[in-house]
């Protein structure tokens, strides 16, 4: 895909999970999950990670991606949000490197990824320019937790009868529109179920630290 920039970010600092961005799964930090993921859908110099870690940054490096810089200590509170990062992210990359069509977020959080779901993501997103697309999984009714992050927009061969909320594992739109909008999530948004346990997995707490190593 011409000119996809893959922005990864990993803020050192976490609440609910100490420095779970660098945390090893198996043999490898999730951070590093990430990283080896991007590579399988764009070129080095097509990834960029976000972060204020010292360890992920050193992480990134030895990847041979792009990380520039210690993210600046305004962009790494924990209320801020991954548009104010990835908007810092871009405008840095298309000043010092090349002009970007369309950026594609992952968070490590998510350490597991099927190949086939994003090329099919691609896929559609490139039939549909004017669409941006985001990974949801089906809600449960008693996860009330998630309320804030139920995606009311369209649903790819959705259950009507089923709500469904965003899981974090993709975010895909055109750099115009996410510049103009400053959003990821946005009216013109179409979700995509995701299917299979394993690949909803959004590690937050240490109870879902837990569930990602069983399937390992």
């Amino acid at each position: 895909m011409k000119k996809l920039v893959i922005f990864i970010t990993a803020r050192k600092d976490s609440k609910r999970l100490k420095n779970k961005n660098i945390l090893k799964l198996g043999s490898k930090k999730l951070v590093e999950r990430t990283i080896n993921f991007a590579k399988k859908l764009v070129t080095n110099n097509c990834i960029f990670l976000s972060t204020d870690s010292e360890i992920a940054k050193i992480t990134g490096e030895k990847k041979k991606i792009i990380v520039p810089w210690l993210r600046p200590k305004n962009l790494s509170k924990g209320k801020i949000s991954s548009e104010k990062v990835v908007l810092h992210a871009l405008r840095w990359y298309e000043n010092k490197i090349d002009k970007t069509k369309s950026i594609l977020l992952l968070q490590p959080t998510t350490p597991f990824r099927s190949l086939k779901f994003f090329k099919n993501a691609i896929k559609k997103f490139l039939k549909n320019p004017n669409k941006n697309f985001v990974s949801v999984s089906s809600n449960k009714i008693n996860e009330k937790k998630n309320s804030k992050l139920l995606f009311k927009q369209k649903v790819l061969n959705g259950d009507i009868k089923k709500n469904y909320i965003l899981n974090g594992s993709m975010y895909l739109i055109s750099s115009k529109e996410f510049k103009k909008k400053r959003k990821f999530v946005t009216g013109s948004s179409i979700g995509i179920p995701i299917a299979g346990e394993k690949f909803k997995i959004d590690i937050d707490y240490l109870k879902d630290f837990k569930k990602a190593k069983k399937y390992l």
